[in-house]
């Protein structure tokens, strides 16, 4: 469901009944969740091209082991187009050319779209074949299944039919196995490789190609001016393709130190929030398992008054014409009504202190001995309640900041060094907060009184 109202305005849009915003409980990202665990592993054919990040991130590792049988797939260079158009019909060229002597074709796509736009070439041409885009995942592995037999031909999404195994059909391994076709380039090299890797399995032969056009959106998105200067220059036909594959990788290396890049910085805005998690559930496991807590209580309620007591002292010296008013609601809100002379005539904050903490667990210790269960339960709710209640809104409040944290980048502030300490102030405040709700909550405790059973016959 989508935040910020989003979700109601479409909602609206469409005349439909209008659910209520809901609200970010807890977030965390994928890489701090799995640091939780105490032991981590993985296995993929892919892991090799991210060693670097497995490591830096996780602490872990990259091993190779080596394939059951020698590889024979052949992984031929990009073929390299200036527009799409030209690429799309050499795509579709060679497709026609491999069904006529019955191999198989995998064409790898990006997206649906592009999976659409070959899909309507290929049937002009009277190329029978599937589609597929993760649309029906029990149906596209029996169909990806397939894809190895003779004269087939299948379009595939990145997200269709994966982890199934494409076993080659009889006499495709004379025919030279699957080919298997990339119409774009990807932003991570590791992801090329999982689509080469449908072709070539414990030993069969095959081969990949990609193709790659000047027009495609991965090229422009993430070439630099340098690399534009190349683009051009190939497209003027003064740079052979050759020159031009060093380029693209370049193009692709690129788009993944970016990608990495927002990786790391979003897990580095975590970790500021993973610290405070556990204190926060580390204080909410606590008071979950514990039955008594009166020593946590009372502790909360020192606490809250040596701040009442400090904010008392500095509003007297700051304006001591405003004094009495100031006391009046500190006395309205904190029920001191019988200790009022005696905070008036306090002359320092230490005996505001003693003064505040004794009433404080007179009144709690009052409550207590009339209804000690009661009063019991209702310390864990009250607890909970709180934490939960500021936890949530210090989360919203962490987002917020977030959002708007790059500008700090204007005033020659590192965004993650403000995003750090800004954060440890906002905790300081809910933490502070925390303490001084649940101490008010528990002073306006009331005792509910039995209710008199109802006489039907009233």
């Amino acid at each position: 469901e989508f935040s910020d109202g989003l979700h109601q305005a479409i909602q609206a849009k469409e005349g439909v009944g209008i659910k209520q915003e809901t609200k970010t409980l807890a977030t965390i990202t994928y890489q701090n969740f799995f640091r939780l665990y105490d032991k981590l592993a993985g296995m993929t054919g892919t892991a090799k091209t991210e060693e670097q990040e497995f490591l830096s991130i996780y602490n872990m590792r990259t091993i190779v082991v080596p394939t059951n049988k020698p590889i024979a797939r052949i992984d031929y260079p990009d073929a390299v187009y200036k527009t799409k158009g030209e690429k799309y019909d050499a795509i579709v060229e060679e497709v026609a050319q491999l069904h006529a002597q019955g191999q198989p074709v995998l064409v790898g796509t990006p997206s649906v779209e592009i999976s659409e736009i070959l899909s309507q070439r290929l049937t002009q041409k009277k190329i029978p074949h599937p589609v597929l885009n993760a649309k029906n995942h029990a149906q596209e592995a029996e169909i990806i299944a397939r894809a190895g037999q003779k004269g087939a031909v299948t379009i595939a999404t990145n997200m269709a039919g994966r982890g199934t195994d494409i076993k080659l059909g009889e006499g495709v391994v004379e025919l030279g196995g699957l080919a298997v076709l990339g119409t774009e380039r990807h932003e991570s090299k590791r992801i090329d490789n999982q689509l080469r890797g449908r072709a070539g399995r414990q030993g069969d032969p095959g081969f990949s190609r990609f193709y790659v056009s000047m027009q495609d959106d991965f090229i422009i998105q993430y070439a630099s001016d340098l690399q534009k200067e190349s683009i051009a220059k190939f497209c003027e036909d003064k740079l052979p393709a050759e020159k031009l594959r060093k380029t693209i990788d370049l193009i692709q290396k690129r788009a993944e130190d970016l990608h990495y890049d927002s990786r790391k910085r979003v897990l580095e805005y975590d970790d500021v929030l993973m610290e405070q998690r556990r204190i926060i559930f580390g204080q909410r496991d606590q008071i979950l398992i514990q039955d008594d807590l009166s020593e946590l209580v009372g502790s909360l309620m020192d606490q809250a008054a040596a701040s009442l007591a400090a904010s008392l002292m500095n509003a007297k010296r700051a304006n001591p014409a405003q004094w009495e008013t100031v006391l009046q609601e500190a006395s309205k809100t904190w029920l001191l009504g019988e200790i009022d002379k005696e905070l008036d005539q306090a002359k320092d904050e230490k005996t505001l202190q003693a003064i505040l903490t004794q009433e404080f667990h007179r009144q709690h210790q009052l409550k207590k001995d009339e209804a000690p269960e009661q009063i019991a339960q209702l310390e864990k709710m009250i607890l909970l309640s709180v934490i939960d209640h500021q936890w949530n809104d210090h989360v919203d409040s962490m987002n917020r900041l977030r959002e708007g944290i790059y500008l700090r980048s204007y005033a020659q502030i590192k965004p993650e060094d403000a995003y750090r300490q800004e954060g440890f102030e906002r905790f300081t405040n809910m933490m502070a907060n925390i303490t001084d709700q649940a101490v008010l909550t528990l002073l306006h405790i009331q005792k509910r009184e039995p209710q008199p059973p109802v006489n039907p016959e009233a």
